[in-house]
């Protein structure tokens, strides 16, 4: 059993590592996917608050249903990274702030990807705004 939670933010290479892991751990890992894709609002540079705070409430929520899970769990992003673009947008919930990073506890590995201009590509969800990636990076680098 093992947890390994992805910070990083948009074009870290998260997905591409999330997945290579699960191949590399084999058949007992199971990859979770990015909260912030199945969102029901904008995100990225055109996210707001509401989104935001919605996207970490419901990774939050994946972190402790797959938290005994028998195999391991890759977390393409956790609630930690998601932090930073709360952060980002002017969230300022202690509470809220608190479960996210005591959620990391929970974690046998949290791995801090660095941000990635080539990772930054068009797929109709995230910005491609390098300034905008460093931004989110350096709220992240604060927080870790």
């Amino acid at each position: 059993m093992g947890r390994i939670g992805l910070i990083g933010t948009h074009g870290s290479g998260k997905t591409t590592l999330a997945h290579q892991l699960a191949t590399t751990l084999g058949r007992n890992t199971v990859v979770i996917p990015d909260v912030a894709r199945l969102a029901p609002f904008q995100v990225g540079s055109h996210s707001d608050l509401v989104a935001q705070q919605w996207i970490i409430e419901r990774q939050l929520h994946l972190e402790r249903l797959f938290c005994n899970s028998k195999g391991v769990a890759v977390y393409d992003g956790c609630s930690v990274s998601h932090l930073g673009y709360y952060k980002y947008w002017g969230g300022k919930d202690d509470e809220l702030e608190t479960l996210a990073l005591n959620s990391a506890a929970g974690f046998d590995a949290l791995l801090m990807l660095p941000a990635q201009s080539e990772f930054l590509v068009t797929d109709g969800l995230r910005p491609t705004d390098r300034t905008f990636q460093e931004e989110i990076a350096g709220i992240l680098t604060v927080i870790v």
